[in-house]
């Protein structure tokens, strides 16, 4: 039962993933497909990758952010 509850989890993370991604994506895309980004951050490499780097990592904090809480959750369920 624990496995398919796992497999089940798994599945259901993939799909998110992948919803997300393609949100996402579209947001963050203009029509051609480019990044609607400045024409100074467009020319400059430096200032794209901060915000390459801000982007990632405020995914990362709202991903931590989801663990943490699922884990206090599971925590006051076992107690």
């Amino acid at each position: 039962m624990a496995s398919i509850q796992r497999i089940a989890w798994g599945l259901a993370a993939a799909a998110t993933t992948i919803v997300v991604r393609k949100i996402v994506t579209i947001v963050l895309h203009d029509a051609h497909g480019r990044p609607p980004l400045s024409k100074v951050t467009r020319n400059n490499p430096s200032a794209a990758a901060v915000f390459g780097l801000a982007m990632s990592t405020g995914a990362l904090l709202a991903v931590a952010d989801a663990l943490r809480e699922h884990r206090s959750a599971a925590v006051q369920a076992a107690s």
